[in-house]
């Protein structure tokens, strides 16, 4: 799906479509260059989702964590930031893939800026949210592709 953007306030109301969207355990994968709208997405994202605090860019401690409030299916808000790792470091690596794989049990969901550089693999529901500046401003050209991996038998997706 492709989303042409013209303000903040149409980037917002995609934030808010996809957040009714989102299920405990799901990956945010955001990519695009410095300043096309990602963390400005994120903090949107997260505003809908319940959190009351601050989103900035975790660029030098790599994760922030964030709780949400008066929501029934997701109590935290991970964002992770991998523009300063370049390559993925074992440990980084190994961090992460324990985050995206206790996501689902902490009921948490988790958004990566610069998910093209995350090295491991991903077994949860992931969204890929490609951002693009346009000619103006606040024009914004987004690119949402979905994986949503069969529901094991007997579980619910």
């Amino acid at each position: 799906m492709i989303e042409q953007l013209t303000s903040l306030d149409e980037l917002s109301a995609l934030a808010m479509r996809i957040a009714r969207e989102l299920r405990a355990g799901d990956v945010l994968l955001l990519q695009g260059e410095l300043g096309a709208g990602k963390t400005t997405f994120t903090q949107f994202l997260g505003k809908e989702l319940g959190v009351q605090d601050n989103i900035t860019s975790p660029t030098f401690t790599l994760i922030g964590e964030y709780p949400t409030f008066n929501n029934p299916t997701i109590s935290t808000f991970i964002h992770i930031d991998l523009y300063r790792t370049g390559q993925q470091t074992a440990l980084n690596n190994n961090y992460i893939q324990e985050v995206l794989e206790s996501a689902k049990e902490q009921k948490a969901i988790v958004v990566i800026e610069w998910g093209e550089l995350l090295n491991s693999e991903i077994t949860n529901r992931t969204w890929r949210i490609a951002f693009k500046q346009g000619a103006k401003e606040n024009d914004r050209v987004v690119t949402i592709s979905k994986s949503f991996p069969s529901p094991h038998m007997g579980e619910r997706d």
